[in-house]
């Protein structure tokens, strides 16, 4: 979790959600304003979509994770070491090493069919 927490900051992120809506914006100072159906609609959408953002960025971080700290491979870890970045260590883990339709069948390279 402090993995995470340290790379999303949760505070960050819900005053960006805030920024695109004004009525939600007013909505924080003005209790009347909390009472209306257009309220409640726009703050129903925004807690949908934060949710579904929010499991985007926990599955990345967590993906990221696995990737760096609990299985690195050789392909990754200087890649991994070089940077800092959260976006960039994002990035590093979806790399994947390609191999060969042989080598993906288990069979030893040049044995399988040829098509």
């Amino acid at each position: 979790m402090q993995f995470i927490f340290c790379r999303y900051p949760v505070r960050e992120f819900e005053k960006m959600s805030l920024a695109d809506s004004a009525l939600l914006k007013r909505g924080r100072t003005d209790a009347s304003v909390r009472r209306t159906p257009a309220y409640r609609r726009d703050l129903e959408g925004c807690d949908v979509v934060s949710q579904s953002v929010a499991i985007d960025i926990i599955h990345d971080a967590l993906y990221t994770y696995r990737r760096k700290v609990l299985r690195p491979d050789t392909l990754t870890r200087l890649l991994f070491a070089s940077t800092s970045d959260g976006g960039t260590e994002d990035r590093i883990a979806g790399i994947q090493q390609s191999v060969g339709r042989d080598e993906f069948l288990g069979l030893p390279t040049g044995v399988g069919p040829h098509f």
